[in-house]
């Protein structure tokens, strides 16, 4: 985290907390205070920051209550605003564990994500419509930029390696452009879209008492409630490699929010595209474009390229679920 140009005392004076100790810890600042440990979070887009105080009020008047609230200030407003950043005091949860990959706790977790979105529909600030198009347009930009990277490798097609990797950029492209295709051909209403997280992952919950506690979002953008969905499963998968966990999460979500197919077709675009594969190409074409000596790159991105074999097959499961939704034979998936 960069160094903040607010003197962060002249904030927290705004607070009933005396501050005895101020230490910079990860994407926040930990304090130790009279009236115990709290965070001090920084929110760069004030906007942002009041649409996330009105979301965590309205849901834990809903009776979901493990979420990460703001304490008042001395004027009871809920957070600081100096040199047009936001600060945010949080209790610092003392005991609690990391989030637990079981059956139990991701369906829990999945209900929860989806009471979020049955909520977040009541307090749109912003226009979903423009963040679907944002992700469209992202997906084209990227496969430009993909298709500009292999001209400049086909330029240097002699270097050390070129040839193999230029080997890699078809099937990266062909990806990219389904994505591309599935989002521009989507026929979704409107109506069911919903402003959510552009990343929503397990790094955003622990435990507090056994039961999963949602946190952060002081610098996550903003997309669509889908988004929140696919980075879910996403990080959960990666870290599981459980289909049994991805349907669990699914079987959650869907008891307070079902899918529809053409939200399922969603979710799989955005999953479809290869963003492991594509960030590790790009530094690998940057050596072998530079001509430099490495010999580490081409195992890296050999790493990558399996994991994106084992991630295909969650795709694909996830594929035939979408289809029973509507009724089809699972061989004729999308």
């Amino acid at each position: 985290m960069n160094s903040v140009r607010v003197d962060l005392r002249s904030v927290l004076k705004n607070y009933k907390a005396r501050v005895i100790q101020i230490k910079q810890v990860d994407d926040y600042y930990l304090l130790e205070t009279n009236r115990g440990r709290k965070q001090l979070q920084i929110w760069p887009r004030v906007d942002l920051l009041k649409w996330s105080f009105e979301w965590r009020e309205r849901l834990a008047r809903a009776g979901i209550r493990e979420v990460e609230r703001f304490i008042r200030t001395r004027d009871a407003k809920p957070f600081v605003v100096a040199e047009k950043l936001g600060f945010v005091l949080v209790d610092h949860l003392e005991g609690a564990q990391p989030f637990q990959l079981s059956t139990a706790l991701v369906q829990d977790t999945g209900q929860r994500i989806a009471h979020l979105h049955l909520i977040l529909k009541e307090t749109q600030q912003f226009f979903p419509v423009d963040l679907l198009a944002k992700e469209q347009l992202m997906a084209i930009a990227e496969a430009k930029r993909a298709a500009d990277l292999q001209d400049e490798l086909i330029a240097v097609q002699s270097n050390r390696g070129a040839a193999w990797l230029l080997e890699q950029f078809r099937p990266l492209r062909e990806r990219m452009e389904k994505c591309v295709e599935l989002l521009q051909q989507l026929e979704l209403d409107p109506e069911g879209l919903i402003v959510s997280h552009r990343q929503l992952g397990i790094h955003n919950w622990c435990l507090v008492e056994g039961k999963p506690y949602l946190r952060g979002f002081n610098r996550t953008p903003i997309s669509i409630q889908h988004r929140d969905v696919a980075s879910f499963l996403r990080e959960l998968y990666v870290q599981s490699g459980s289909m049994e966990l991805v349907s669990a999460f699914l079987d959650g979500y869907e008891t307070i929010r079902p899918l529809r197919y053409d939200e399922y077709k969603l979710i799989i675009a955005l999953l479809v595209y290869p963003r492991e594969v594509w960030e590790q190409l790009q530094k690998s074409a940057a050596v072998v474009i530079s001509g430099a000596v490495a010999d580490t790159w081409a195992d890296d991105l050999q790493a990558v390229l399996e994991r994106q074999c084992a991630w295909d097959q969650m795709i694909v499961q996830l594929a035939y679920r979408a289809e029973r939704t509507r009724g089809v034979k699972t061989g004729e998936q999308i």
